[in-house]
């Protein structure tokens, strides 16, 4: 026999209560909102237009597009989310502070979250990446991980290079790559 309907067991265990809160928080007129469907916005940068997917409360994807969406107002994380990548391409900001949220294999998050790690201005190897992961053979993996990295500029792929010291393989092309490297060089200074 199963056990009747306890919403107190349920709020206690949290599932509840974050269901209520999120549609609380998507309530009409209240200052904050949680969009529980996936949003885009772009904007013009000097890489190209950007173009921002927020979800429930995040941003899921940083990356480039070829065209500008037509999108109605973009909400407050959206707009934080511009204006602070607009100051790192100006050099003006190092670190970025809005909330994100990486959805990949477990690998893949070990990756992106060493890849934060490197500082501005610096620069690592695949191979000291695979090697600070205690997998110094997984090189190549690395590589793949960063091709498949969600969130450019936050999780800085570009600052990864070959074990030669050249410019190897970006998702946004080599010249995007050169161009964030050398702004994170003369703002580093």
């Amino acid at each position: 026999m199963q056990d009747s309907f306890n919403p107190k067991k349920v709020a206690e265990d949290g599932g509840l209560l974050q269901l209520c809160q999120s549609l609380i928080l998507c309530s009409i007129g209240h200052k904050q909102h949680i969009l529980m469907t996936p949003v885009t916005y772009t904007f013009s940068s000097p890489i190209g237009i950007v173009r921002l997917t927020e979800e429930r409360g995040a941003i899921t994807h940083i990356a480039l597009t070829d065209r500008c969406d037509a999108s109605s107002s973009p909400s407050p994380l959206l707009c934080e989310a511009e204006r602070q990548i607009t100051e790192y391409l100006n050099g003006t900001r190092q670190q970025m502070d809005f909330a994100i949220r990486m959805e990949g294999t477990p690998f893949q998050l070990r990756v992106w979250q060493a890849l934060q790690q490197i500082p501005y201005g610096s620069t690592r190897s695949y191979g000291e990446l695979a090697a600070l992961l205690c997998n110094p053979g997984a090189s190549r993996a690395v590589g793949m991980a960063c091709n498949k990295n969600p969130l450019l500029l936050i999780v800085p792929c570009h600052r990864v290079i070959g074990a030669n010291g050249k410019l190897t393989g970006f998702a946004c092309g080599l010249e995007v790559k050169r161009y964030l490297l050398l702004l994170e060089k003369g703002s580093s200074s």
